[in-house]
């Protein structure tokens, strides 16, 4: 359903993240637990026991871990992830916590997939944005920008802003229309 008169704001599909999160634990548990049978296998491959030993331990307990702690935070998300308004786009995910993004200074904002269908946000000037989030908070925005070049040969454009559909209770198709919507003067 298409939000014309304000502004389109968007909440953590919760249930939906959940079962994205379970289902790609439950993918990966599967190599964990290989890597971990394989370097308790007798003829250990380093000679430093102790150390492969508890190395072994955290590889077996980083799974229940980090579902604990993505789970914890999908449950303290409270604040909409993401608002549409004539005059920006605020972006509030686990990820990215960017805030607010004036249209003057958004490049585009469109869909690609890799695995999953993700949407990108490109910036006119991103020192600007970097510099006004700091650091902690424009660090995973500067690795996207860093790892974009390795995926232009396969025709892919990476974003320094990314985040995942699994995360939106509606399509994307839905939002980059929203987004259409509300950014008339500046596309």
């Amino acid at each position: 359903m298409l939000n014309i008169d304000g502004p389109a704001i968007i909440y953590l599909d919760k249930r939906k993240a959940m079962r994205k999160l379970r289902l790609r634990i439950l993918c990966l548990t599967p190599i964990v637990l290989a890597i971990f049978a394989v370097t308790r296998l007798p003829p250990h491959p380093l000679p430093l026991e102790g150390i492969t030993l508890f190395l072994d331990w955290i590889l077996l307990l980083e799974l229940p871990v980090l579902y604990f702690l993505i789970s914890r935070n999908f449950a303290r998300q409270t604040r909409p992830i993401l608002s549409v308004s004539s005059m920006g786009i605020t972006i509030d995910m686990l990820a990215n916590r960017v805030g607010y993004l004036p249209w003057e200074e958004i490049k585009d904002v469109y869909s690609y997939r890799i695995g999953e269908r993700l949407i990108g946000i490109t910036l006119k000037d991103p020192r600007k944005v970097y510099a006004r989030l700091g650091l902690k908070r424009s660090f995973v925005l500067r690795m996207n920008a860093l790892v974009a070049p390795l995926y232009k040969p396969f025709g892919i454009r990476v974003a320094p802003i990314t985040f995942s559909a699994i995360y939106l209770p509606i399509s994307v198709d839905e939002l980059l229309e929203q987004i259409k919507l509300h950014r008339p003067l500046y596309s």
